[in-house]
């Protein structure tokens, strides 16, 4: 299991590398506030990290044009105080949107410290069978006033099937952007 003091050192050292990308600027910044583990969408079993948690993301200036279409690299991140699962993640998103609408879908790695396949904890934590797992973030909104987006924030990490445990976690909440 990832300590929280490992867990801050490779968020310092991802957002430093965030920070120091030359090809890259900021275009949105994204927080707010998500329930972990609210169901089982696209997760399996009983829903044991259900906590309340503060999630963050920094997008950036499409680095990838595929058939027209701009891919963004994003980095964010969702704290959960108690004991339920922290994550870190980076990806590429792709946004679709019609006025002030949007849609976004990514793909991407997550880091968490969550239990990877721990007997003692099998009954009262999930098993995600690897520190590191697949990030598939989906987001619906709609601009409110020019700069300021307001969405629907949806994820779901999991290994794919890639170790023997794979319940992966589904999380869902409600964000706010603040575009530059």
């Amino acid at each position: 299991m990832v300590t929280f003091r490992s867990f801050a050192a490779i968020l310092a050292v991802v957002c430093g590398l965030i920070t120091h990308a030359p090809a890259a600027d900021a275009t949105e910044i994204k927080a707010g506030v998500v329930r972990q583990d609210f169901s089982s969408l696209w997760a399996a079993g009983p829903e044991f990290e259900r906590g309340w948690g503060l999630n963050g993301e920094i997008e950036f200036d499409p680095v990838v044009d595929l058939i027209g279409l701009d891919l963004s690299p994003y980095v964010g991140g969702t704290l959960t105080p108690g004991s339920e699962v922290d994550k870190v993640y980076a990806g590429l998103g792709l946004e679709l949107g019609a006025g002030p609408m949007f849609f976004r879908l990514g793909l991407g790695a997550a880091l968490h410290n969550g239990d990877t396949e721990d007997p003692d904890d099998f009954f009262s934590r999930r098993q995600f069978g690897s520190q590191v797992l697949f990030h598939i973030p989906v987001e619906a909104g709609v601009g409110i006033v020019p700069g300021v987006r307001v969405s629907l924030y949806f994820d779901h990490m999991s290994n794919a099937g890639l170790a023997d445990y794979n319940p992966g976690m589904d999380t869902l909440g409600l964000r706010i952007g603040l575009g530059f």
